[in-house]
């Protein structure tokens, strides 16, 4: 669906221009290390998009918030 997002070091960055702001956005954050590679073919193949938030490896916690952070920015609600 295009309103889910998964984190991935194989996403594209990610960028205002890129997410299209509704009233639910659905993120998919993995386990530190990372989703396995089958894991995230299956996720791709129902259609999530992948983003990536760097070069930095977050720990799962510190990824959740940097993203809500990041669409709050985007979304003008800061």
């Amino acid at each position: 669906p295009e309103d889910t997002y998964l984190l991935s070091f194989n996403g594209t960055d990610l960028k205002k221009d890129e997410i299209k702001m509704k009233d639910e956005i659905f993120l998919i954050i993995g386990p530190e290390g990372g989703f396995s590679e089958k894991e995230e073919k299956i996720l791709i193949n129902l259609g999530v998009n992948q983003i990536n938030l760097g070069i930095y490896t977050l720990k799962t916690e510190t990824a959740a918030l940097k993203t809500v952070s990041l669409l709050t920015y985007f979304a003008g609600n800061f």
